[in-house]
């Protein structure tokens, strides 16, 4: 396999889906999605693994970034957004400058 020449996730994604569209990309119990399913979900879902400077680890929705501005290291700021009246997660967006 060749390595990709991609900057972004989203573009990784596409340089993948475009080489290799129907290859196992993600298998996980009962399901499994090609390159090209993958990049599709990708597209529609951001979520984002947030690793503070403490190293804390934390999974999270990632919001006001269109995906093709996402990439590695891409420093992000707490936003808290009501989904109800008792449930308010942590979400995360680019730092504005």
């Amino acid at each position: 396999m060749q390595p990709p020449d991609a900057k972004t996730i989203p573009d990784l994604l596409d340089e993948l889906a475009a080489r290799y569209p129907e290859h196992e990309a993600l298998v996980g119990g009962e399901t499994r999605l090609s390159y090209r399913a993958l990049r599709a979900e990708v597209r529609r879902l951001a979520v984002t693994q947030v690793e503070f400077v403490e190293g804390v680890r934390l999974i999270a929705d990632i919001v006001d970034c269109p995906a093709d501005k996402l990439r590695l290291e891409l420093p992000v700021e707490v936003v808290f957004d009501s989904v109800t009246e008792t449930l308010t997660p942590p979400r995360f967006s680019p730092r504005r400058s």
